[in-house]
């Protein structure tokens, strides 16, 4: 049994499910907490029932530590997600006895792999984190950190706990989405763990939170239902900047790092994530006031959506073009 948990609000709905359903496809048992950032995804969710997961709110972790309150009132939004992996990991661990290790995991990160590699990698340490493993011509993307915040596991023992209290009470003291005196977000302060406390795994294995950042260094192959990342299995990957820019046509997020998406990355990795993603997609909703969802729909509603996604294509157009030059984009048609 392996014990995860993540958080995501509605714009994140579709990502969450799919790594929900990556979990359940590996048919390794599993429990999934996970922390709800509106009322919207906790109504979706709730009314979906989902296997092995257990759905936590804001609200919860305020009973639970009344600095999240103090925290959810000085920062951004974005801002506040990052503080708050610390203030989830430890709710879980402290209202949980029977959790000997939980593993915090981004929303848009995908099982392709089997998660008993996680409990693998993580046996005889107390803390894992992976490194972004940074190409050389993204060297100055170091200044955001050496590891990835997207992925952190913390084992219930002194030094884990301990490690995880050190990475609340920072996020709380600071956690803003710019670079400040060798800090940024929640990450950087990851760059200190391996300094301030022993028996920390750097995993090495580039099958684990792979991501578009670094895998166009890699060879990327198939052999059956196997998909490798140079030598090793590939298990987790992390679709950060994934987006729909419109009707069939995706952007991968490669673009933004200057890296190219190879034709193996994209039929082995991306391909078969988007046709997960596209079956999870969810209408907009909105929120009635007596706390059930209305579906919107309709030509207006339909009108309204689209014409802001019109706007903000057209905005981004370098986007768009920049895309075309690394061969970034990704048409996906329902088959």
């Amino acid at each position: 049994m392996i014990s995860l948990c993540t958080l995501f609000d509605h714009r994140y709905l579709d990502k969450g499910l799919s790594l929900h359903a990556s979990l359940l496809q590996q048919g390794y048992p599993f429990n999934l907490w996970i922390l709800c950032m509106d009322s919207d995804s906790y109504h979706a969710l709730s009314r979906l029932k989902l296997e092995n997961v257990t759905l936590v709110t804001v609200e919860d972790l305020e009973r639970h530590d009344q600095d999240v309150s103090r925290a959810r009132s000085n920062r951004s939004l974005v801002e506040f997600y990052f503080t708050i992996k610390s203030f989830l990991c430890l709710y879980i661990l402290d209202s949980h006895p029977y959790v000997d290790l939980i593993t915090y995991l981004d929303a848009d990160l995908y099982f392709f792999g089997s998660p008993a590699v996680i409990i693998e990698e993580m046996t005889g340490y107390s803390i894992g984190i992976t490194p972004h493993r940074f190409p050389v011509h993204l060297k100055q993307s170091e200044q955001y950190g050496l590891f990835n915040a997207g992925f952190i596991s913390i084992r219930r023992d002194e030094t884990g706990t301990s490690c995880l209290r050190w990475w609340r009470n920072s996020c709380f003291t600071w956690c803003h989405d710019y670079v400040s005196e060798g800090r940024f977000a929640d990450q950087r302060y990851l760059d200190n763990i391996l300094d301030i406390f022993p028996n920390v795994k750097s995993i090495r294995n580039k099958g684990i939170n792979a991501a578009p950042w670094n895998i166009s260094q890699y060879r990327c192959s198939r052999k059956g239902d196997i998909i490798k990342i140079d030598d090793d299995v590939l298990t987790l990957y992390h679709f950060h900047g994934i987006r729909k820019l419109y009707p069939f046509l995706y952007d991968s997020g490669l673009a933004s790092h200057h890296n190219v998406l190879h034709k193996t990355v994209r039929q082995f990795i991306y391909m078969p994530y988007l046709r997960v993603l596209y079956g999870h997609q969810v209408p907009e909703f909105k929120q009635k006031s007596d706390g059930s969802i209305r579906v919107t729909a309709g030509r207006l509603d339909v009108l309204k959506r689209f014409l802001p996604r019109l706007w903000r294509s057209i905005y981004h157009i370098k986007d768009i073009l920049t895309g075309f030059y690394y061969r970034s984009l990704i048409f996906y048609f329902k088959a």
